[in-house]
């Protein structure tokens, strides 16, 4: 009984881990797609201060503000991904050892 119970429990952390990383994956199609609201942003910024618009002060400086946002995001998410192909590796080796030992 106790054999079962262990296979039981790898077999949820694997599951668990497939769907945590099955989740960051969905994530990280979502951030790159709204790389180009980014970019339509920065072009409009830059087009509307170009123009010598009243406000383009402040237009730059929420665009700053938007970039900034924007790379932190991009890096927070990019060693999320490091983490992640860890967490992977690691969850691949933990169920070979219990395999293993079974």
């Amino acid at each position: 009984m106790r054999d079962c119970f262990s296979h039981l429990k790898h077999h949820y952390l694997f599951s668990v881990v497939q769907i945590l990383q099955q989740k960051f994956e969905e994530f990280l199609r979502e951030v790159a797609a709204y790389e180009e609201h980014i970019d339509h942003i920065n072009q409009t910024s830059d087009a509307l201060t170009a123009s010598g618009h009243s406000e383009s002060p402040t237009i730059q400086q929420e665009q700053r503000h938007v970039n900034y946002l924007w790379s932190e995001l991009k890096d927070l998410a990019n060693g999320r991904l490091e983490v992640s192909a860890v967490l992977c590796v690691a969850n691949v080796i933990y169920l070979f050892s219990a395999m293993a030992s079974e």
